[in-house]
C-alpha cells in the first residue's frame, strides 16, 4: 500500500513538474569568434558579442519573453478566469570558437573553462526566467475571480506586468551580484 501511495505521489509530482516546464522553450544561437591568442579572442568577443536590450554589448546574452492567455467566463455576478497558459521563450546567444590548427592546448583549455563559466552564468538567467514564468502562473491562478470581466482582465494584466518588472530586476541584480559572470570565471579571457 505504501509503495502504491509513493508511486502515485511520484506520478503526480512528475505531471505537475511537466506542467510547470512544458511551456519553456530554449533556443541556442551562436556567433563565431576567431583568433589564435587570448587577446585576439577577447577582441572578437568585444566586437561581435550580442547587444542586450539595454544597449550594452556582452560576451553572451539570454533574452526571455513570457506570453500568457486565459479564458474569462461570467458566472452570475462574478467573472472567472480559467485555462491559464503561460509560455516562456528563451534565446541564449553564446560565442563559438573553432580553434585553428596549431593553437596551443593551454589556449583551448582556457577557452573551454571560459565558455563553461559563461554558459553556467547564462543558465542562471534562464533559471530566473523559469521562476518568472512559474510566478506568473501562480499569481494568475491566485487571482482568478472578479466582479466584472473587464476589471478582472485589467487586474490580471497588471499582475503579470508587476511580475515581469520584478523579475527583470532580479535579472539585473543577478548580473550585479556575479559581476556579469566575471565573479564566476568568465574574466579569464
Amino acid at each position: 500500500m505504501e509503495v502504491a501511495r509513493r508511486a502515485a505521489c511520484a506520478t503526480l509530482l512528475a505531471v505537475v513538474t511537466l506542467r510547470a516546464f512544458a511551456a519553456d522553450t530554449l533556443d541556442l544561437e551562436y556567433f563565431d569568434v576567431h583568433g589564435s591568442t587570448a587577446r585576439e579572442l577577447r577582441a572578437d568577443l568585444n566586437r561581435l558579442g550580442p547587444v542586450a536590450d539595454n544597449g550594452v554589448r556582452g560576451d553572451a546574452y539570454t533574452r526571455w519573453r513570457i506570453n500568457w492567455k486565459f479564458d474569462l467566463t461570467e458566472r452570475g455576478p462574478d467573472c472567472i478566469a480559467s485555462h491559464f497558459v503561460v509560455d516562456l521563450s528563451v534565446t541564449m546567444i553564446l560565442p563559438r570558437w573553432l580553434p585553428p590548427a596549431g593553437v596551443p592546448a593551454d589556449l583551448v583549455a582556457l577557452w573551454d573553462q571560459y565558455s563553461t563559466a559563461l554558459r553556467f552564468h547564462e543558465d542562471g538567467h534562464h533559471r530566473i526566467a523559469l521562476s518568472a514564468a512559474q510566478e506568473v502562473m501562480r499569481r494568475l491562478e491566485a487571482e482568478s475571480r472578479g466582479k466584472s470581466c473587464k476589471a478582472l482582465e485589467n487586474r490580471l494584466k497588471s499582475t503579470v506586468d508587476a511580475v515581469l518588472v520584478e523579475y527583470q530586476g532580479r535579472q539585473a541584480a543577478y548580473d550585479l551580484e556575479t559581476d556579469f559572470g566575471r565573479a564566476r570565471g568568465t574574466n579569464i579571457l
